[in-house]
């Protein structure tokens, strides 16, 4: 992995599970201090991940988070539910046995997480464990955008899951949520494996449209 994608990834993940919560300015010195990179490539990847709407320039000329709170939200959920459940029809008619695969083991890692997520956990323990999940989560959609094959989609899909509150919902989800989204990716799965164009389309929206109506993704 080369420098810009190492300070892309780390910044892109600090925002999306709230380290660096919406509002904050993000200072290159301490960007490169901490991701272990120099400033070219931090400001490369400041510059893309701005390019993709998760970061604005401030009075200042610096680089601060995007809040995405308010009446956006509903917008997002909307147009993520058309477009990605769009991926979900073409990923069905193109989608390896290895991603496939790959999907099935996240499924099976998020599930094997549930318990540690769940209300009755230690805090620390809960807290690393939804984190976990939430990027298992990324990692699933981004498999079936990218199986998909179709670039002008994949870049605004991954625009769209890019998005800070797509990631830190998780933290906030209740334990029946959990497992409702969980049973959803298997369902996702199954019709993808189905090779049903029409039931994977289904279950990809009404899995995003289902998030919209409890103000979740995931």
């Amino acid at each position: 992995m080369d420098a810009v994608q190492k300070a892309y990834e780390a910044i892109r993940r600090g925002i999306g599970d709230g380290t660096f919560p919406s509002g904050d300015r993000l200072v290159e010195r301490r960007l490169c201090d901490a991701i272990g990179v120099s400033r070219t490539p931090v400001r490369e990847a400041l510059h893309r991940l701005a390019a993709e709407g998760l970061l604005e320039v401030d009075e200042r000329g610096g680089m601060v988070v995007v809040d995405t709170a308010g009446d956006g939200e509903a917008e997002l959920y909307t147009i993520g539910a058309m477009l990605e459940g769009f991926a979900a029809r073409i990923a069905s008619q193109k989608i390896t046995i290895a991603a496939l695969n790959r999907l099935q083991a996240i499924i099976a890692e998020i599930e094997a997480l549930l318990p540690a997520a769940a209300g009755d956990g230690d805090g620390d323990e809960r807290a690393a464990a939804r984190a976990r999940i939430a990027h298992l989560d990324a990692d699933f959609h981004g498999i079936v955008i990218e199986a998909a094959g179709n670039a002008r989609l994949v870049a605004l899909l991954r625009q769209m899951i890019g998005v800070p509150f797509l990631l830190r919902v998780f933290h906030h989800y209740t334990d029946a949520q959990l497992v409702r989204s969980s049973n959803h990716h298997r369902e996702i799965w199954e019709a993808l494996n189905a090779r049903d164009a029409e039931w994977a389309e289904s279950t990809m929206r009404n899995h995003i449209l289902w998030a919209r109506a409890g103000k979740h993704y995931g």
